[in-house]
């Protein structure tokens, strides 16, 4: 059986192999996790689906191996970010300083990362912009 990281490992080289064979899809690759419920900063076990993506250039037809997915229109905080994401500080930052110190609260809708091709030959110098879905503080 795989683990998590090895399966999003997975996800991101089959991908990665339909976009080097494809010029019409754009050089950038989204990670998009869809909560069902709240993001919860406290459970980092909530369950999400994920979703490996990237932009089409205009007019391209979708290839046959990937489906149509289209990010919701709302308000998002974007944090931009160069460096390796595997400690989750940038994540603390956003959900245990920026958050609570704002007028926002988490609102319902996918967080998703965007990072550059280019990203993944360099783990540590990764360059990614990480948005949070947001609403107003009730």
């Amino acid at each position: 059986m795989r683990t998590y990281l090895e399966h999003i490992a997975s996800c991101y080289m089959s991908y990665w192999n339909i976009c080097t064979r494809d010029p019409a899809i754009e050089k950038k690759i989204y990670e998009i996790k869809i909560f069902e419920e709240v993001w919860n900063p406290e459970n980092w076990n909530q369950e999400f689906n994920l979703w490996i993506a990237g932009p089409l250039k205009f007019n391209a037809s979708i290839p046959e191996e990937l489906e149509a997915f289209t990010l919701p229109g709302g308000l998002f905080a974007k944090f931009p970010y160069q460096g390796s994401l595997e400690e989750n500080g940038i994540y603390h930052y956003i959900y245990t300083r920026w958050l609570p110190e704002s007028i926002y609260e988490i609102g319902l809708g996918p967080q998703y990362e965007i990072a550059e091709y280019e990203a993944f030959s360099e783990p540590n110098r990764k360059q990614v912009s990480i948005y949070i879905p947001l609403q107003l503080r009730q």
